[in-house]
């Protein structure tokens, strides 16, 4: 009787244990899925402790400092004490690997830090400058992810170190997906400075609502075989498609446009460029350069070039040609005539118009050629 009173109490002892064991099994479980829940709850939730100085406007605040903040995902907030948060003058990234960017934020002046540990940053809609040296220390910088390009476009970069792209030479769609073919929004009027550096971008789609595309745009976009540019665009700034030196062939559809100088330096692999759409060619067409324009150094293998515009200003693009030393073929919408005339007019005759190229080149018009030889 005695040995099963004894079997009897050792069970309910196991059992007793085993409930014991169960509940804290249970409990360690639900610890787990609530830090899971809060960790993904804090995916979205502002960080805080950052120092503030309200602006000069009196109606929005600069983060100044990261105070207490140290956060490893750091979500700049929209607002402080009821005013919007514009601004961020300093800023360390120490501990930060990822920075999430309020559509609020309009300017970036602080460095992030000697020895940054940022890894990925999202960019809001309403920025508007950010300055060179903000992510000249951010070596281990991965990912930019970008809500809306049309917004990316209208940022003023200080430089291409302005521009992250430098490090990563990637951007990131929201869904996290790699940016190759770029498709610059309908409603977008410019392409700003450095916008786009050292993309690796396989093509660009420009909306016709573009007008200017700015200084060192495309810079170092190494995958880019072929651009086209739509008939709005009115400006090309200087150094614009600087050292894509893979680029073979452009289309430049606008019949009233303005050329700064050096737009294709580097670009080894230019063979072809047809300027203007003879479908709309009228009067009051042209085409004007910078003083002293050139197309670019290095424009070894460009040996074709079709004008279909009327109006060409001479006087200043005179020195277009003089880096082109396999240019073989100029193709001209107009007759010989218009063509020395419009080189007359600017006080170009036979003597200077030899002096234009570095090897001898047929200007194909409408009634004949004109043969330079060299």
């Amino acid at each position: 009787m005695k040995t099963i009173k004894k079997e009897l109490a050792l069970l309910f002892a196991i059992f007793c244990l085993c409930l014991m064991l169960g509940s804290c099994f249970n409990h360690d479980s639900n610890v787990g899925e609530d830090s899971s829940s809060v960790q993904q709850t804090s995916k979205f939730k502002p960080s805080e402790g950052f120092e503030y100085r309200l602006n000069d406007d009196g109606k929005s605040y600069a983060i100044i400092g990261n105070g207490t903040c140290d956060d490893k995902e750091m979500i700049i907030p929209e607002t402080y004490r009821g005013l919007p948060i514009t601004s961020i003058v300093d800023l360390d990234m120490w501990y930060t690997e990822s920075l999430v960017l309020s559509d609020n934020i309009e300017s970036i002046y602080a460095d992030f830090g000697w020895q940054s540990a940022l890894k990925n940053i999202t960019f809001g809609t309403g920025l508007k400058y950010i300055d060179s040296n903000v992510f000249i220390s951010c070596k281990s910088l991965e990912k930019v992810y970008v809500k809306d390009l049309g917004a990316w476009c209208n940022i003023e970069f200080d430089s291409e170190y302005a521009n992250p792209m430098h490090i990563t030479h990637h951007l990131y769609d929201t869904s996290g997906n790699i940016i190759t073919e770029l498709a610059i929004p309908n409603g977008t009027k410019q392409i700003g400075d450095n916008a786009f550096v050292y993309g690796t971008f396989e093509s660009v789609s420009i909306p016709n609502s573009v007008t200017s595309i700015g200084k060192y745009a495309f810079m170092n976009c190494k995958k880019l075989k072929y651009i086209f540019i739509p008939n709005c665009v009115t400006k090309i700034s200087e150094y614009a498609f600087q050292n894509c030196n893979n680029l073979e062939d452009v289309t430049i559809d606008s019949n009233n446009i303005f050329f700064e100088n050096h737009i294709f330096d580097y670009c080894y692999n230019l063979k072809k460029i047809t300027i203007g759409n003879p479908q709309n060619n009228f009067n009051d067409s042209i085409i004007e350069f910078d003083y002293n324009c050139q197309w670019g150094f290095d424009c070894d293998q460009l040996n074709t070039i079709t004008f279909n515009v009327f109006n060409i200003d001479w006087y200043q693009g005179i020195s277009l040609f003089r880096s082109c030393s396999q240019l073989t073929d100029i193709y001209y919408i107009g007759s010989k005539q218009e063509w020395l005339l419009r080189l007359e007019k600017e006080n170009i005759y036979q003597n200077d118009l030899d002096n234009l190229f570095r090897s001898s080149v047929t200007i194909h018009c409408s009634d004949g050629n004109i043969v330079v030889d060299k």
